[in-house]
């Protein structure tokens, strides 16, 4: 049996109804000969820090400082609870299940490292050994994954993927976990019982980045200066505004303005006494400007917030929502603005159907 292993529940039913797997069991499509199945993100997690130093253990004080750094030899990825998270840890076993009989396991989640990191892991604690092949696409529509699954390739050649994958999990984990038990050690007498001086690798560099930018803001004072506005007319009788480009030895070195009163006065009476300029370069072209590429999902997410006031996680469920329930839109994950050669020819109908919408309730309710 093969055994399509995606990334989420529907990515797994657009998978299915391009490749005609239509019978739907607990936790999987089937068809008898091929089975697809589905992730809900990243269904294992890695142990805590007890598991590899079981003295580790956290009391009214915090942690033991002395038992630090954890650095994992043997690193041990574990199950959700079964009592507490029943959906995650049933699906699980759903796909244990289906790999106990696979002959072959087809990668079909997202075309990128985690999702690369998000099946593998699965894969590899369920002790699957046999061959992988990788489906490769960046859009959910038929024709797309239809021509991914004829052009299927070998899972070991985005195997290094899971390896970056795994890379970047141990490496937030050994800092993350270390920093804040140390952090959290050393400060328990500043801290409420219970409460966490957190760290993270990505975490803490942007706090320090937003606290940064924030003091700058508040400490910030404003310092004024001067520029010159001025009305022309030239000898056509044509006239217009213009702003005069201050000579160098007006300007302040640090700046770059006319921040000194006294200069501005000095240039103002140098001005006041000439009635005439020159043009001294004129130039007139004829540009041309390119049409903009679409929206990569960091662009996205600024317009977002500029237009609407969204935050990151709004703009990023409107999008997925317009991509897989209403199929009225590409990939919105990408960091790119580009599509790929093989979605032109959907583009047509994208944009039609975009058009036939527009004013209609599909709109409103995905905002």
């Amino acid at each position: 049996m093969r055994v399509f292993l995606c990334e989420k529940p529907s990515q797994a039913k657009d998978v299915a109804n391009a490749l005609g797997i239509k019978q739907r069991q607990n936790g999987y499509f089937t068809n008898g000969n091929d089975s697809v199945t589905w992730a809900i993100g990243h269904l294992l997690s890695q142990a805590q820090p007890e598991h590899y130093q079981p003295d580790l253990a956290r009391d009214k004080k915090g942690w033991d400082v002395s038992l630090l750094p954890v650095i994992p030899q043997n690193w041990t990825m574990v199950l959700p609870d079964k009592t507490k998270d029943k959906g995650r840890y049933s699906q699980l076993m759903a796909i244990k299940g289906l790999l106990a009989k696979a002959t072959e396991v087809v990668i079909a989640t997202d075309n990128d490292r985690e999702g690369e990191t998000i099946a593998l892991e699965i894969i590899e604690y369920f002790g699957y050994k046999g061959p992988t092949k990788r489906m490769l696409y960046s859009s959910m529509d038929a024709t797309s994954l239809k021509k991914a699954y004829n052009s299927m390739i070998d899972g070991k050649q985005t195997y290094s993927q899971y390896i970056a994958g795994l890379g970047r999990m141990r490496a937030d984990w050994t800092f993350g976990m270390n920093v804040t038990m140390a952090l959290t050690g050393d400060n328990s007498d500043m801290l409420q019982q219970g409460d966490v001086m957190s760290a993270g690798r990505v975490q803490t560099p942007i706090v320090y980045l937003v606290v940064s930018r924030e003091l700058e803001r508040k400490n910030f004072v404003p310092q004024p200066f001067y520029k010159f506005e001025a009305d022309f007319k030239t000898k056509q009788g044509e006239k217009y505004t213009g702003f005069l480009k201050i000579r160098p030895e007006f300007l302040d070195e640090k700046t770059g303005y006319l921040i000194d009163e006294n200069k501005m006065k000095a240039l103002y009476e140098e001005l006041k006494s000439s009635k005439e300029a020159t043009i001294i370069k004129y130039e007139k072209k004829q540009k041309s400007e390119k049409c903009p590429i679409g929206f990569n999902l960091s662009e996205l997410q600024k317009e977002g917030s500029k237009r609407f006031g969204f935050s990151s996680k709004k703009t990023l469920e409107v999008a997925q929502s317009l991509y897989e329930k209403h199929k009225l839109t590409t990939y919105p994950r990408s960091d790119s603005g580009y599509m790929d050669e093989n979605q032109f020819p959907e583009a047509a109908g994208i944009i039609n159907t975009l058009k036939s919408n527009f004013n209609k309730k599909i709109f409103r309710k995905s905002f």
